[in-house]
């Protein structure tokens, strides 16, 4: 290799003196790719777990709406429970005797006493 570096002051040999031997390439190993019916597999398998997984997304979502709609439900119903608890408390107010007395003689209505009536039908005065 020395001799061959551009010194002209050496002779060099005419023929050359790896005739002999070849220079053998190492064989490196094929890379195959993956066959068709691969690719195929591979590809399916994977569309059908994307498929699975939005199924899943899907399914909880629609799981999460219906909770949401049975939370309002719920609120909706225990402002209607206590607006008729409200309602009935002011029935009961309306309907009480002492108002009903109050509300007639603000109104200049006179009380009568009240008469008895017998088994037999026939009334009574009670004082």
């Amino acid at each position: 290799m020395r001799q061959e570096r551009g010194n002209v002051a050496v002779a060099r040999p005419l023929t050359p003196t790896s005739t002999n031997t070849q220079v053998k390439a190492k064989k490196q190993p094929l890379i195959k790719g993956l066959t068709v019916p691969e690719k195929l597999l591979y590809i399916g398998s994977v569309i059908i777990c994307v498929a699975l997984t939005v199924l899943v997304v899907s399914r909880y979502a629609e799981t999460a709406e219906l909770n949401l709609a049975i939370q309002k439900a719920d609120k909706e119903i225990q402002q209607v429970k206590e607006a008729n608890l409200q309602l009935e408390a002011e029935k009961n107010k309306l309907q009480s005797d002492a108002r009903i007395r109050q509300y007639a003689e603000q109104n200049g209505l006179q009380i009568i006493e009240s008469k008895k009536i017998s088994p037999a039908g026939k009334e009574k005065n009670t004082p």
